[in-house]
């Protein structure tokens, strides 16, 4: 399985904003998600932008970097949903 930054930023903004998880949690989430396609590179990657919510929630920023990196990861342009991927 091919996972796209697009993926990875979906994934880790509904971990981040909808579910609240910790950087730890959301990490064996992913581990889960991704057995068959996990790669070390997607693992950095997603604690990267993690870390990067992080800071733009502590600088009261949040909204504004929201704005910036998903106005368009509700589309999903040609891929499906992580957790309906996880599931079959």
């Amino acid at each position: 399985m091919v996972i796209s930054s697009k993926q990875v930023y979906t994934f880790v903004h509904r971990a981040f904003y909808e579910r609240g998880e910790t950087c730890s949690r959301m990490i064996k989430q992913a581990k889960g998600l991704f057995r068959d396609g996990f790669t070390p590179e997607f693992l950095t990657y997603a604690v990267q932008l993690y870390s990067k919510f992080e800071k733009a929630a502590a600088e009261s920023t949040l909204s504004d970097f929201a704005k910036g990196h998903f106005c368009n990861c509700d589309d999903n342009e040609g891929g499906e949903d992580l957790e309906e991927q996880a599931a079959e």
